[in-house]
């Protein structure tokens, strides 16, 4: 595997004003076996005793997703993407709301059952090669989708993700889609998902409540375990904790808030406990250089929301735009599908009613 210092990057991506012709670069890099410096999203699942199950992510990466807000109803036919004669089709039991990312896939959503599914990058993902091939074959890129539209609780998504042949897709001809999933119910179950060596391992439970980058899951548990406080009491503020935005500090410090957020007192107080809890990398511009090092990925934005409200809000930070808003969904399932360009500078408070009624990423995958 090729690999590129701090210093080359710094200095190459200095000499690059244009931002498409970054994102090339990247996407090259990566193809070439380059590993991204941090790919940095994390994910902190927060079950609480009278307001339900709040969830917060953040989408951390090395060049821009171009995210687009996209509302599906349910009813719709869908193919997965390969060359496959036995491509797993679906109908879509649900209507939900997706994160969009690149044009190609969804990273983020939930679906009226109040299941929620996100995809965050892995490096060690690998294809699940099952001991038989008769198992419909899923491409990675559509199991956000596939998991919104097919399911209602926790326990029998990760049942049905094993009656496939999960294999992994491309973001672009240069970049593979490698990641693990996070998969989270009303009732507060929640599962973890890896492919790793060809195998599929669901760490399924209310305990599993964090999830960042890579090491694989395995590692971040049996790290968290070698540092967590020994008692309740040891949960306050001269509690050292990391700080860096590596995968695993990001992990450990996910854990650690999680365990010494006060219970919420609404809705809207558990979504601002609950986002102010996330680790995020406090940067906006892809490449910035600190103290001579470049921090090659920025939090492009958070997702936060209440599975059983179900009203997404976004925080947007790219670049120039910094943006603040909240969609509530339940206002528009109503059978059509609906859009927005989750970039717009002019973004506001409830922007519910700027959507407009079309398709988005999932119309190049429907079953014509």
């Amino acid at each position: 595997m090729l690999h590129y210092s701090n210093d080359i990057l710094r200095h190459v991506f200095a000499d690059i004003p244009d931002r498409r012709a970054l994102t090339l670069l990247l996407a090259a890099l990566i193809g070439l076996g380059v590993p991204p410096a941090a790919l940095a999203c994390t994910k902190l699942v927060w079950a609480t005793d009278e307001f339900g199950v709040f969830i917060a992510r953040s989408e951390d990466f090395d060049f821009h997703t171009k995210p687009m807000l996209e509302v599906r109803a349910r009813g719709q036919h869908y193919i997965s993407p390969g060359a496959e004669s036995n491509r797993a089709q679906w109908t879509s039991k649900y209507s939900s709301i997706m994160i969009t990312l690149l044009d190609i896939t969804s990273v983020e959503g939930f679906n009226e059952q109040g299941l929620s599914v996100s995809a965050l990058s892995l490096d060690e993902d690998s294809d699940e090669i099952p001991a038989s091939n008769d198992e419909p074959v899923l491409n990675n890129v559509m199991i956000v989708p596939y998991v919104l539209d097919n399911f209602a609780s926790v326990k029998d998504a990760v049942e049905g993700l094993q009656r496939l042949r999960i294999v992994r897709g491309n973001l672009s001809d240069n970049l593979k889609a490698e990641g693990h999933y996070a998969i989270q119910d009303a009732t507060g179950d929640s599962a973890m998902i890896e492919i790793v060596d060809g195998v599929f391992k669901a760490y399924h439970g209310r305990e599993y409540n964090v999830l960042a980058n890579s090491p694989t899951y395995d590692q971040h548990l049996a790290a968290w375990e070698k540092v967590k406080p020994a008692d309740p009491s040891m949960y306050v503020g001269s509690f050292p904790i990391p700080g860096n935005t590596s995968s695993e500090h990001r992990f450990i410090r996910g854990k650690y808030m999680l365990e010494a957020l006060p219970q919420p007192n609404s809705h809207i107080n558990g979504i601002l406990r609950i986002n102010s809890a996330l680790p995020v990398v406090p940067v906006s511009i892809v490449g910035r250089v600190v103290g001579g090092r470049p921090i090659t990925s920025a939090t492009q934005y958070t997702a936060t929301y209440n599975l059983t409200e179900q009203v997404l809000y976004i925080r947007y930070q790219y670049e120039e735009t910094f943006t603040q808003y909240h969609v509530d969904f339940k206002r528009l399932n109503d059978g059509k599908n609906y859009l927005l360009d989750a970039t717009s500078p002019m973004l506001a408070g409830d922007i519910t009613t700027l959507f407009e009624q079309g398709n988005a990423v999932m119309n190049r995958y429907a079953a014509r």
